[in-house]
């Protein structure tokens, strides 16, 4: 049994505070000058002269590189279909290459389409293959038009003429050339202008959209594991299987079982991800046909397939699509989002299609990912959009595995894409794939675990830890739960995560205990008096035990009876939220950095001992104010302050335990500085 259910999409749509994508379709003004440039251009055809029964060809690669032609038959257009007011969808038809059988394949998104302009009889760009029903018995498509991909911000030149374009390759031969294809420098912005526009800020420059700070807290600082993910249902719930929506992009994913890959599919299906198994590209000279030299000289054109890396290293997890148009370094792809993230910054690189897979459901395309040449920049509901040449730092990941029954031992090593709704998953599913990679943790087992995140200039993120068998989606909680926070806080720019190492050493057997009762040795205690007694607890499948306890009372504890509480992890989680609320309020990237590394202090190998004194004070954010008079202080309070909070201090000592306790156990002990009352003392 897995550990652990987490929600890929978690964190795009909050239903706690209605945090939604950053992506938009494109504006009136950027649609004007989209269809104004498209009807002075030689190359693309506007949909509006398209007619019911037109005609055309597309381009697609349905195995290995080769760029091949399908039929296109025009069946209408229609406006607002299937979710964009005021945008069209072209409904075309679909034939040759075996796409009556397969129908449309997940993995075409962004094929071109070409149709003979009626008024001077050229082919020319209309749209790219983008919508699909997966139900649909016949090879049934919508085409986004391609003057709505060309509105996209950043894809046309700042002057109203025309772009130059890469010629396409003829679709039935291999590119002849070597190398990637060179293109003109990119306009360079003078910034000194008034009417210079800036590059767009990369999506970790900017903090999360409309969600307040007190509903990302709720979030991020819950004290129990994994109920950060529960809070966040997926970005939208997935539409019918009869209605028409964007094709799913396929993931193809390497070494992942058949468990991780079907819990994956759950949670990536609805948000148009679909995870593959798959592999990457074998080391071989000669290959498919193609050696190494022409593997590497494979260029991003239209029709071509492209990868967006998600994960590389010990593990391959690649989006693949295709390419619909190429200008200048500008390239266009998908016809729908990836992520609807706005502005990104994935890697983009040349794809190997190994077959197309049918199935009766959605047939699709298995490939694997050649090298990367470029940036995924923009992710729009109306395309994706990256440029050849740039490249992308992705963060490097560790998970190291000690199996201590057997002495099997190694670590894997990973490069996590930043993409800040979607690099904390993929980090949880690195530990998971990870924990399972040399074989099944025994049914009865238990973790010790230690994570450490360098959020660079921000600071180090540190949780040592153990859990049981029941409680392994800890290791995963306590290393998604801080990369989700830093990356989608709201009080300022997101660090530059610069590494994540995580150990695990997995152990045969049970530490579960269940903790029952607590028996003191006296009824009375003086003021500084130590206070002893025992614990009974139950470990998993043995005998019941007695566990000394002492505690020793403040030298000036005013008279009263006092609530003892032994307690387990959670109880300590939750205590520690709720009498320093302050801690858990913070107002910068800083402090809430602090926050998440006070949040794992407590350990599943400790014993709690509590007793509430009744002393406490005021914080104005994560400050502590100095004593006040009572009055003063209640004064403070009625006056309703912003960030002003009461906090209490209390007697908490953690006593280290063989076992993984759960539980609480309660007494009461009385408090008396003179009495006439016998005092039991400790035997």
């Amino acid at each position: 049994m897995r550990w652990i259910t987490f929600s890929m999409a978690a964190v795009i749509t909050c239903g706690v505070c209605g945090w939604t994508r950053a992506a938009d379709a494109p504006t009136d003004a950027a649609m004007a000058r989209a269809e104004a440039f498209v009807e002075q251009s030689d190359k693309y055809l506007h949909h509006r002269h398209l007619q019911r029964g037109m005609r055309g060809y597309g381009l697609s690669v349905f195995s290995g590189t080769k760029i091949e032609k399908f039929d296109v038959e025009i069946i209408s257009i229609v406006r607002g279909f299937p979710y964009m007011p005021q945008r069209d969808v072209i409904l075309a038809k679909l034939s040759g290459r075996g796409l009556e059988k397969s129908r449309v394949v997940e993995g075409m998104s962004g094929s071109p389409v070409y149709v003979k302009d009626p008024r001077d009889g050229k082919d020319k760009l209309v749209g790219a293959v983008a919508f699909g029903w997966s139900l649909s018995t016949e090879p049934q498509c919508g085409l986004q038009p391609i003057t709505q991909m060309l509105a996209m911000p950043g894809v046309l030149p700042e002057e109203s003429k025309p772009a130059t374009s890469q010629p396409t390759t003829s679709p039935t031969s291999q590119p002849k050339t070597t190398t990637q294809p060179t293109t003109r420098p990119a306009k360079k912005i003078d910034s000194s202008r008034e009417d210079s526009v800036p590059t767009p800020p990369a999506w970790d420059s900017q903090p999360v959209g409309r969600m307040s700070p007190r509903a990302f807290l709720n979030i991020a600082l819950q004290p129990g594991k994994g109920t950060f993910d529960e809070l966040s249902p997926p970005i939208h719930p997935a539409t019918g299987g009869g209605q028409l929506r964007p094709l799913a992009v396929p993931i193809c994913v390497s070494g992942c079982d058949a468990d991780i890959l079907e819990r994956l599919s759950r949670q990536m299906e609805p948000v148009g991800l679909r995870p593959i198994a798959a592999g990457a590209l074998p080391g071989e000279v000669g290959f498919g046909g193609l050696d190494a030299k022409q593997l590497d000289a494979v260029k991003l054109q239209p029709g071509s397939a492209v990868s967006i890396a998600l994960v590389t290293g010990d593990q391959d997890w690649t989006g693949v699509g295709t390419v619909t148009d190429v200008l200048d370094d500008t390239v266009l792809a998908f016809g729908h989002s990836m992520f609807g993230a706005g502005n990104i910054r994935l890697p983009m690189g040349t794809a190997y299609i190994h077959q197309v897979i049918r199935t009766l459901r959605s047939s699709f395309k298995l490939g694997s990912a050649i090298r990367n040449v470029g940036a995924l920049t923009r992710d729009e509901e109306v395309a994706v959009a990256g440029r050849i040449g740039p490249k992308v730092d992705m963060i490097p990941m560790t998970v190291a595995i000690h199996q201590v029954e057997d002495g099997r031992k190694q670590t894997f090593h990973y490069n996590l894409a930043r993409q800040r709704y979607y690099t904390p998953r993929l980090a949880a599913a690195m530990v998971d794939v990870s924990a399972y990679a040399l074989r099944s943790p025994p049914i009865e087992h238990y973790i010790r675990y230690e994570v450490r995140i360098d959020f660079g200039d921000a600071g180090e993120y540190h949780a040592v830890n153990v859990a049981t068998d029941e409680q392994g989606f800890a290791v995963i909680s306590d290393t998604a739960r801080p990369i989700f926070a830093m990356m989608n806080n709201p009080f300022g720019p997101a660090p530059k995560m610069r590494r994540v190492e995580v150990s695990m050493a997995i152990y045969k057997g049970s530490l579960r205990a269940k903790l029952l009762d607590v028996k003191l040795n006296g009824a009375v205690y003086r003021p500084g008096q130590k206070v002893t007694g025992t614990v009974l607890i139950e470990p998993y499948r043995q005998k019941r035990l007695r566990v000394p306890i002492s505690l020793k009372l403040p030298e000036d504890l005013p008279d009263g009876d006092y609530p003892l509480t032994v307690g387990d992890v959670r109880f300590a989680e939750t205590l520690q939220r709720r009498e320093h609320p302050q801690d858990f309020a913070p107002r910068t990237v800083p402090e809430l950095l602090e926050a998440l590394n006070r949040i794992v202090q407590p350990r599943g190998d400790r014993m709690y001992l509590h007793i509430p004194i009744h002393r406490g004070g005021l914080a104005v954010g994560t400050q502590k104010l100095p004593a006040f008079p009572g009055g003063k202080a209640r004064t403070l309070q009625q006056a309703k302050l912003p960030d002003v909070r009461s906090f209490q201090t209390s007697l908490l000592r953690d006593v280290n335990m063989d076992y993984i306790l759960e539980g609480q156990a309660k007494t009461t002990i009385a408090v008396r500085r003179e009495t006439n009352e016998t005092i039991l003392r400790e035997k």
